[in-house]
């Protein structure tokens, strides 16, 4: 197994494939897409770092909106441009219209999911711009009390901090994104500061741009912001929370100002790898994989020392839960000082020497901690999983959902490609079904090779494809159900190392009439070009632009996970010279296919056997190998090995004939060849060793016509086996005074 390398070099090809990516502009129409499809799997978002600081400096300013908005904070909107009452922040708490077990009430939204932070029960505020646009009431856009966008402000009032010299902002938010500023891709979360009590607002701060269109934070996430530059030693500074966009919500709670910490320090992104990260193998990212595919994992961060001391023997430690149950821990090396404001990187704080497999079935989960002597930090949690059978990009998660009314209509497709480490046999592919699937509509899985992918414009080359199946009608339960398995037209059996697929799953509508929505996960940014999207009539894509809403599509490989569903028992062996023997062990079924090809071939011969067994004669010297199916495709075998070796008894007969006397050149007669291949070759080399003679395709031959010398013979059958017996002989120089003719005439004068 190749094993990654941690460096820059690494990290500047990442750069290059994401330069060469194409994600066309996100449509409006994904607004559409029920928030409610996150609720099954919301606890496996990967976004929060809880920091665990020690000796905090004092707090300057706090706000837990315990008793409502204050009286001293400002409060206004606008709707759609014009000022509006109502498109403002709203408390959510025991004094307020709703009670703090409330959250978004828009269409798109799901009451009961709230913001997690430390005081979160005694109240929060948030800005609800799905509610406002359609008072709860899926596709009625601007139908609410105010219509989007959206653009309101939540501001302090003025804060002393002449006698600052550092300052750091902290609170805790949940927000979903949709669209920002004139219905742009950017977020619509800003924090704004002014130094002159609002009369002038110099700084913004964009939060949450890491976060894709239909995406959301944490609902524990926590921001940390330094702000010292701007504020330390001012007089009238002010904080100005704006919410300025489309869609859909933010919650904020336990705002504060402190002063710098002794010691803190953050997770960091850093040369394009994000601030907690890991790799798998030499492959994709996948959430969720087989044991016989079970990869090291190796993991990475960056942090930075944010506060006023240095920390010391800083370690990142993994650890590592399965089936809720604690497991095992993995380790970086330790770094012995971390100087203030210094950043230690990934290139050091990465598990490469002490990675973990998972290799038995179950629900893993993995978490990041920062150790030191001072101060610990950690990383919320990941979810993956190690089945029997199931391989696929996503995490399980249920984040949105796209597809022919996103793409436009019939031939959408999407397309992901899977890493294979080990052989396997690809069976089926399981298509997750969103929300807006309707009965009626028509699937069409391809799989490629992942070498067949040409190009994001001139797509997959056809005649490359492995297999084609369907189209599969999507019924009324497949829809109710969520997914839908296709199977292949055949048992495809992927026996290379380290090759890749790429599973390709087309559109149709049925006319228009009915519609296919698959689902999709966010909890990662998928890795160039593993998830490709493509628009009919256009080309192929690699997402939306500044956007996850595309990344990891439930698109999954269903394998025979390594293992064998045919009884097994099988076996081959030589029974003669190039003579190969094959049993198995059957099913019960009338006849199966023998699957065959020499190691290092692609292509597969496919003999049919009426029985569990099978004779080949005349198979060529060499390493093959070998499996079985029954006839249609189903219970394949385990791939097995066998080797052909060269005939040990070739043997042959010679006979040299000369008459030197009689001025004859030498020749030797070959014959009686067996033990080997039918026809024979024969090759004559003298002392200086070339070739001097040779007979090809003979049974019996005369090579005539050698000069005097040494000779050695070699024999070799049609597939070049080579007798163990040499032949030697010496053909013997002319006497040219024993042969009259050649004796000198005198010259006699007339």
């Amino acid at each position: 197994m190749r094993k990654p390398v941690l460096t820059v070099a690494a990290v500047a090809l990442c750069f290059v494939g994401s330069a060469q990516s194409i994600r066309p502009v996100e449509k409006e129409s994904e607004r559409q897409a029920p928030f409610q499809d996150e609720q099954s799997h919301a606890v496996k978002r990967f976004l929060t770092h809880n920091h665990q600081q020690a000796s905090p400096e004092n707090i300057i300013f706090s706000e837990d909106f315990a008793s409502g908005i204050p009286v001293t904070w400002s409060n206004s909107g606008q709707s759609n441009g014009v000022d509006n009452p109502n498109a403002v922040w709203e408390y959510r708490g025991a004094t307020g219209a709703q009670p703090a077990t409330v959250g978004s009430r828009g269409a798109y939204g799901n009451p009961a999911a709230t913001i997690l932070s430390p005081t979160a029960a005694n109240g929060f505020v948030i800005f609800d711009s799905d509610f406002l646009d359609n008072a709860g009431t899926a596709g009625n856009f601007g139908g609410g009390i105010a219509p989007s966008p959206h653009y309101s402000t939540l501001v302090s009032p003025v804060i002393d901090l002449s006698g600052e010299s550092n300052v750091v902002l902290t609170f805790n938010q949940y927000y979903r994104r949709f669209l920002g500023p004139g219905n742009t891709t950017t977020p619509a979360s800003y924090v704004d500061i002014s130094t002159d009590g609002g009369a002038t607002w110099g700084t913004t701060l964009t939060l949450n741009s890491g976060v894709g269109i239909n995406g959301s934070t944490a609902r524990d996430d926590q921001q940390i912001l330094n702000i010292t530059s701007v504020v330390a030693g001012v007089a009238q500074a002010r904080l100005r929370f704006r919410f300025d966009g489309d869609y859909y919500f933010w919650m904020l709670d336990d705002i504060q100002l402190t002063g710098l910490q002794n010691y803190d320090l953050d997770f960091v992104a850093l040369d394009g790898w994000s601030d907690i990260d890991w790799i798998v193998g030499d492959g994709s990212k996948m959430g969720i994989n087989t044991r016989a595919q079970a990869q090291d994992w190796t993991f990475l961060s960056s942090i930075f020392n944010r506060g006023s001391q240095a920390l010391d023997n800083v370690q990142l430690e993994v650890g590592i839960i399965k089936d809720n149950a604690p497991y095992t821990s993995v380790f970086s090396p330790v770094y012995a000082s971390l100087a203030p404001g210094d950043t230690l990187p990934y290139t050091f704080l990465n598990t490469l020497g002490d990675q973990f497999i998972p290799s038995d079935a179950g629900t893993y989960q993995f978490y990041y901690q920062i150790n030191s002597d001072s101060v610990t930090l950690n990383s919320d949690t990941i979810y993956t999983f190690t089945t029997n059978n199931l391989m696929s990009l996503d995490y399980n998660y249920w984040y949105n959902s796209l597809g022919t009314v996103n793409f436009g209509g019939d031939s959408s497709a999407m397309a992901v490609r899977i890493d294979f480490e080990a052989n396997d046999t690809l069976n089926a592919v399981y298509v997750g079904l969103g929300s807006g699937t309707q009965g009626g509509a028509r699937l069409i899985v391809e799989v490629y090779d992942s070498s067949a992918f040409t190009g994001f414009v001139t797509g997959f080359d056809k005649s490359a494809r492995l297999d084609s199946a369907g189209p599969y009608i999507i019924d009324p339960t497949n829809a109710f159900q969520g997914n839908i398995t296709l199977p292949l037209s055949q048992s495809l059996y992927l026996g290379e190392n380290n090759r890749s697929v790429y599973l390709v799953i087309w559109m149709f509508t049925n006319g228009g009439a009915s519609q296919v929505a698959i689902r999709n996960d966010q909890t990662v940014d998928a890795v160039i070009p593993t998830s490709l999207m493509h628009f009919p009539g256009q080309q192929w894509y690699t997402g939306y632009t500044n956007s996850r809403s595309f990344d990891s599509p439930w698109i999954r490989a269903v394998t025979s996970g390594g293992t064998c569903n045919l009884d097994q028992n099988i076996y081959a062996e030589t029974v003669g010279n190039y003579e190969v023997e094959f049993s198995w062990d059957g099913t019960g079924a009338s006849s199966y296919n023998l699957y065959l090809r020499e190691v290092g071939d692609t292509a597969w011969t496919t003999l049919l056997a009426p029985d569990t067994f099978r004779v080949l004669s005349n198979r060529r010297p060499g390493d093959y190998e070998f499996y079985v199916s029954e006839v249609g495709g189903g219970n394949p075998s385990c791939v097995s090995n066998f080797t052909v070796e060269c005939a040990t008894d070739i043997s042959y007969i010679y006979f040299v004939n000369q008459a030197p006397e009689l001025g004859q050149y030498g020749r030797v007669r070959v014959y009686g060849t067996q033990g080997g291949k039918r026809l024979y070759d024969a090759v004559l080399v003298n002392d200086l060793g070339d070739t001097t003679a040779s007979a090809y395709g003979m049974r019996a031959r005369n090579l005539i016509n050698l000069p005097s010398g040494n000779y050695q013979i070699y024999v070799n059958d049609a597939f070049g086996c080579y007798a163990d017996s040499v032949g030697q002989f010496t053909i013997n120089a002319m006497d040219t005074a024993k042969i009259p003719f050649m004796t000198p005439v005198p010259n006699n004068p007339p």
